[in-house]
């Protein structure tokens, strides 16, 4: 059987999928993208959701163990407009 991209998200990402997909905004799921972190050193990341008729990308919140402001602060340096919805 093959595998939906659903079986790979969070219970609140799944959420956010449904509501994307009733508001009919196409979206694609942790597309990576380059970031120069404060160390100037390159990383990959993928955010959870770039909605593509807009070019921003969602990030949902969902873990208290997670740094989401060093996240947005990253995000913000490098020129990515990136929400972030927590749950």
């Amino acid at each position: 059987m093959k595998e939906s991209i659903y079986d790979q998200m969070t219970s609140a990402e799944k959420e956010v999928a449904e509501l994307l997909k009733e508001m009919r905004i196409k979206w694609t799921y942790e597309q990576p993208v380059f970031v120069w972190d404060e160390n100037k050193r390159p990383r990959v990341w993928a955010p959870d959701f770039l909605l593509i008729p807009f070019g921003i990308y969602v990030e949902v919140c969902g873990s208290e163990q997670f740094d989401y402001e060093y996240r947005r602060r990253i995000f913000d340096n490098n020129g990515y407009r990136v929400i972030f919805l927590h749950s």
